[in-house]
């Protein structure tokens, strides 16, 4: 079995995930929510990664987004209330200790992919981990984007489009 599915149902997108994966990303989960409760993402947002000990979390949450430093820095600017804010991954973690599958509803597939870029992030510089052992987190990002808006999802690899 693979460790998550994911599969469209009537009221939105249906999950299950082995007990292996969700519990190690419901630890994370905890992290990042007390992280983002603290408030230095937004700060640190605000300030060009100018906070206090964390450059190598703050580059792999949120690299440059742009093709130079302004147009990074004015798209962090812009974002940095959204992506710092704690709500989704609180939201997140409280759909973690509900009996899986999960349903989500369509209005819920943003947190889901906000916060596991963010886990993504946090995976890597926590664990040290490599490209390819956060892969599950960017499958998990395009089987829910492909199912939520196949035209969005168009970029994604073959290989972590859902399966039909």
């Amino acid at each position: 079995m693979s460790p998550f599915t994911a599969k469209a149902v009537d009221g939105g997108i249906e999950v299950h995930m082995t007990d292996e994966l969700a519990k190690p990303i419901s630890g994370l989960l905890e992290e990042l929510e007390l992280q983002l409760g603290r408030g230095w993402v937004s700060r640190a947002l605000k300030f060009r990664y100018r906070f206090f000990g964390r450059p190598l979390l703050m580059r792999q949450m949120f690299p440059n987004a742009g093709p130079s430093w302004l147009s990074s820095s004015l798209f962090r600017n812009r974002h940095r209330r959204v992506l710092g804010d704690p709500r989704p991954a609180k939201r997140l973690r409280a759909r973690f200790r509900q009996p899986m599958p999960w349903v989500l509803p369509l209005d819920e597939v943003d947190d889901w992919v906000m916060v596991m870029g963010q886990l993504r992030a946090l995976y890597r510089v926590r664990k040290g981990a490599t490209p390819a052992e956060v892969a599950t987190f960017t499958a998990f990002q395009c089987q829910i984007v492909s199912l939520a808006d196949p035209e969005v999802a168009d970029g994604c690899p073959e290989h972590h489009q859902p399966a039909e």
